[in-house]
């Protein structure tokens, strides 16, 4: 077999093993279920799941990045995109603060919870 060939080989299991690897970061619906039972905020959760645990937030605020801040965003990001147009994106995501307790959710642009912090 040719280089070329076991390169090409070598780049689809690397592939293949990066969709896997999101599959398994994905909350099943039953985590989600789980954690809302529990009164827990979980990544990938809806901004509505979201206020079925935390209610209505006290505050928004808008938040510009040029880094991904979700693994899987991240590691979409990095196959799909050329060098020229991650140097040209910037990622924005909205979050709900809520201050009694302190505590955040970062939604990106699908309304899905990327980073969550703060007492759960």
């Amino acid at each position: 077999m040719s280089d070329e060939g076991i390169l090409a080989i070598l780049a689809l299991a690397m592939i293949a093993g990066l969709v896997l690897l999101l599959v398994a970061m994905t909350p099943s619906a039953e985590d989600i279920q789980t954690a809302i039972q529990e009164g827990r905020v979980v990544n990938g959760m809806s901004k509505s799941q979201v206020r079925l645990v935390w209610g209505e937030p006290d505050s928004l605020e808008m938040m510009t990045t040029k880094s991904p801040l979700g693994a899987t965003e991240g590691l979409v990001s990095a196959l799909a995109m050329s060098r020229l147009e991650q140097a040209l994106t910037f990622y924005t995501y909205t979050v709900w603060v809520y201050s009694n307790p302190m505590r955040t959710a970062t939604f990106d642009q699908y309304g899905k919870v990327v980073r969550h912090e703060g007492p759960y």
